[in-house]
């Protein structure tokens, strides 16, 4: 493989895709038992699953189609259905965190 071709897979959004879910995957075995930390990690696969889609001209809130190959319009598919998944993970991850935070004892005022 040449360097062109390097640049190449580096830049294909399936390949990004597939090393974000591939980080997420080992960042949530790394932060086990950690719900702030699960959070933090949530949100940032989150975030970087928005910018990759919307870097790729991809609006992950909508159903619009283009006439791409059915390679390409799976792809999509699953990267939306990530998309709001995650959504989900940060909204589950984050009343976790606030439930066990309402749990702590407070000081006496």
């Amino acid at each position: 493989m040449n360097l062109e071709d390097v640049l190449r897979l580096l830049l294909d959004p399936i390949t990004q895709f597939a090393a974000l879910v591939v980080a997420l995957v080992v960042a949530r075995m790394l932060v086990r038992g950690r719900p702030t930390h699960r959070f933090f990690v949530h949100l940032a696969f989150f975030a970087l699953l928005t910018l990759l889609l919307v870097g790729h001209d991809v609006a992950p809130w909508t159903t619009v189609l283009g006439d791409e190959g059915l390679t390409h319009r799976m792809f999509i598919g699953v990267a939306k259905a990530s998309w709001w998944a995650g959504g989900a993970m940060v909204l589950a991850s984050s009343v976790r965190v606030f439930l066990i935070f309402e749990r702590k004892p407070r000081g006496a005022a």
